[in-house]
């Protein structure tokens, strides 16, 4: 997933994020706390204009994407709109090597299962 640590006015990596959802047949949602936090962004100005972008998630849930949660940090719990999103989703934790591969095999069945949909 692509984040929100760019400048409101970057169009081309709106475009490029909506056209990457768009033509996905499935999406992988990166949960962490920095992921979550990224949701807004604001510009450098000196009045702080801060601005609400339409993020992936956002997107992503507007389209009616499928999608498989991924916790890429230990122990994190997703809350407020990324908890939302992922509701009770099944998740994968990749937060480490160890845990990514003990994962991989859940993780291409449910990949598989949701391609043959």
């Amino acid at each position: 997933m692509f984040t929100c640590s760019f400048q409101c006015a970057a169009g081309s990596i709106l475009e490029a994020m909506a056209d990457a959802i768009e033509r996905a047949w499935i999406v992988l949602v990166c949960m962490s706390d920095t992921y979550k936090q990224s949701a807004s962004c604001r510009t450098g100005s000196k009045d702080q204009i801060y601005c609400k972008i339409i993020t992936e998630a956002e997107y992503l849930y507007k389209l009616r994407k499928d999608f498989i949660p991924m916790r890429m940090q230990d122990k994190y719990n997703a809350d407020g709109w990324l908890g939302a999103l992922v509701g009770n989703k099944l998740y994968f934790d990749v937060s480490d090597m160890d845990k990514l591969r003990a994962n991989m095999p859940a993780l291409l069945k449910v990949h598989i299962c949701l391609r043959v949909q």
